[in-house]
């Protein structure tokens, strides 16, 4: 019989969920497992989380065996996983924040995410704090590097700070017969635009394809139609 197993064996007895502390108890109790280990509680904690739904971090096991079934104390209660069964959207939000239960490489990956998401605050922060012209020209080269445009020099800024028309201009053949036009606005992160205005690209009639973006919150009532 494998840990898993003999963790499966102790929760078909008790359908409500035991914590790692109980289940590791009952194995020893009942006889289903010699542990070798100098941490045999570690094991089977490691053993279930990394088999959790709810619980995902880079060494965790893609199939589920477990999930959380509430909580003791600031312990966390396992129970066998059945995908018959409906389960919680949010099985996240029952666990109890233990660092002691909580393994290394979950440590490491909530870290990693922390990390990441400062950066990219750090990178908005950036990008509001330039100048409109700034903005401009990242657009394009988001837009370039994105595949659109036959080549590297595909792409022109073409407005002025302030200037309300077109800002960009992006050809997708060499002759310059397809062209997409831009307009790169950059509001404050909280304004919810109502309405987009496409003064200058809607006197252009001709103009067949055309690109809007901007950094903004979208009003439900009213969605910008690009």
């Amino acid at each position: 019989m494998t840990i898993v197993e003999a963790i499966k064996t102790v929760l078909y007895q008790v359908p409500d969920g035991l914590t790692s502390k109980e289940i590791y108890d009952e194995i020893v109790k009942q006889n289903l497992y010699s542990f070798g280990a100098k941490n045999p509680l570690g094991v089977v904690n490691s053993q279930i989380r990394k088999r959790c739904a709810g619980l995902d971090f880079p060494t965790a096991y893609p199939v589920k065996v477990f999930r959380i079934a509430g909580h003791r104390g600031n312990k966390n209660k396992f129970a066998l996983y059945d995908e018959s069964i409906p389960q919680d959207n949010d099985q996240h939000s029952k666990t109890t924040k233990n660092i002691a239960e909580e393994l290394p490489e979950e440590r490491i990956g909530a870290a990693l995410k922390e990390h990441i998401a400062s950066i990219k605050q750090q990178v908005l922060d950036s990008i509001l704090n330039n100048s409109p012209d700034f903005f401009e020209h990242l657009v394009l080269d988001l837009l370039l590097k994105m595949g659109y445009g036959y080549g590297k020099q595909a792409g022109v800024v073409t407005g002025r700070p302030h200037d309300g028309g077109i800002d960009g201009i992006i050809s997708e053949d060499k002759l310059g017969l397809d062209l997409i036009y831009i307009q790169a606005k950059r509001y404050a992160p909280k304004t919810r635009l109502v309405e987009v205005s496409y003064k200058h690209l809607s006197e252009l009639w001709s103009i067949s394809r055309r690109a809007y973006l901007s950094r903004h919150q979208v009003s439900p009532k009213k969605p910008c139609n690009l």
